[in-house]
């Protein structure tokens, strides 16, 4: 899957431009269209979009993490610790990601 590199960002406009989400090379990804919608519900359909590189990421990570679990049994986590480790690191910078990807979906 090709798409365009994060990081994407909100760009609410002003009063003669609808919202709109720039990628990293400034380009549009995606107008916001204010039809019908209170402020509050446009800016979070921004920000949502916004995030949408960062989700991705975070649900890749996700995925090694459960890749990495799977590969191992209890026992063998307790025989290697170098194993433990690494699936720890994994694992934070998953969370890491993920909490940076949820934050930025909802506030911005």
């Amino acid at each position: 899957m090709k798409h365009t590199p994060g990081p994407w960002e909100y760009d609410p406009g002003d009063k003669n431009s609808d919202p709109v989400v720039v990628g990293s090379d400034c380009h549009e990804i995606a107008f916001i269209y204010k039809y019908r919608q209170d402020k509050s519900v446009t800016e979070t359909n921004a920000r949502l979009i916004a995030a949408a590189p960062e989700l991705l990421e975070a649900l890749e990570l996700s995925e090694q993490a459960i890749q990495a679990a799977h590969r191992q049994t209890d026992a063998e986590w307790r025989k290697h610790d170098t194993i433990e480790e690494q699936c720890e690191k994994i694992i934070t910078n998953f969370r890491k990601k993920r909490d940076a990807a949820i934050n930025k979906a909802r506030t911005g």
